[in-house]
């Protein structure tokens, strides 16, 4: 889920501003299975883990930012 997350904040604005629906026919759902089985390979498992810990901050940053509490 929090790849998920990572495409979907990360991700996805670099293909929308170019004219790409990642969200089209579930891209974003492949690019994220994708990416959670093949990150911890091509960047090792403690740098991905990282990416994941250094990630979790910025999504609560955002949802307070939007008014969204959980």
């Amino acid at each position: 889920m929090l790849t998920l997350m990572f495409v979907d904040y990360s991700v996805e604005p670099y293909y929308y501003e170019r004219g790409v629906d990642l969200y089209e026919n579930g891209q974003n759902y492949a690019m994220a299975s994708m990416l959670h089985m093949a990150g911890p390979v091509l960047l090792g498992e403690a740098k991905f883990a990282a990416l994941d810990f250094l990630f979790i901050p910025f999504i609560r940053i955002n949802q307070r930012q939007m008014g969204i509490t959980s």
